[in-house]
């Protein structure tokens, strides 16, 4: 079934919005996070931090892309492509990064302490974000945008972080345990590894496809 042009736009704009609302979101609470993480040596809190930029990246790049859309872009579907780069290529990154911290953390059996700042953050991260990514999955099917799609897809990876480092942060406060941290930081590089993994694959198949 088409869809009308005045529904098209109707829905890119709640595209553009969304991604706007995503990218403030993400960009202030994961630099306090990773801050924050830094300076507690929370390394679930870091990671959690650092998942969410992904989300900002691919933001940033799907907001580009509804606005040239808007605009009368002529190749709206390349910018879609950029940002599942963008978001595949700094999730493996950070499952990289993640795993070698967390292996390095549990080797040396270095502390971390609590962090009240690093509790409602996660705590607000849980909250929030499942609500967001609800509302990308909603507007990504009326637009048919597999772009927007796996950026849902991310912020609920990052919600499912979140849950994770708030986890942490309750053991390690609760039963003084060391292994809390860097085991989650280390299960949060698995799903980053996952997920990163699995959208360069699609990229890839697609781009086979097309050709």
């Amino acid at each position: 079934m088409a869809v009308s042009p005045a529904k098209r736009s109707f829905s890119l704009k709640h595209a553009a919005l969304v991604s706007l609302i995503s990218v403030v979101w993400s960009s202030s609470t994961g630099i306090l996070e990773v801050v924050t993480g830094f300076r507690s040596g929370s390394l679930s809190l870091v990671g959690l931090g650092a998942t969410v930029f992904i989300d900002v990246l691919s933001s940033v790049v799907l907001l580009h892309r509804f606005l040239g859309e808007i605009k009368g872009h002529p190749s709206p579907l390349v910018l879609e492509k950029r940002a599942q780069v963008f978001a595949g290529g700094g999730l493996v990154a950070i499952a990289i990064a993640m795993e070698f911290s967390g292996l390095n953390k549990i080797i040396h059996d270095q502390s971390s302490s609590l962090s009240i700042l690093g509790l409602i953050l996660a705590s607000s991260s849980v909250l929030f974000l499942p609500f967001l990514g609800v509302l990308k999955y909603r507007i990504a099917g009326a637009l048919g945008s597999k772009g927007l799609k796996i950026d849902g897809h991310i912020t609920f990876v990052g919600a499912a972080t979140s849950l994770m480092a708030l986890f942490s942060l309750a053991i390690t406060q609760n039963y003084h345990s060391h292994l809390a941290d860097p085991l989650t930081a280390c299960a949060i590089g698995l799903v980053a590894l996952y997920l990163g993994v699995k959208e360069l694959r699609g990229v890839f198949k697609d781009s086979g496809a097309i050709h």
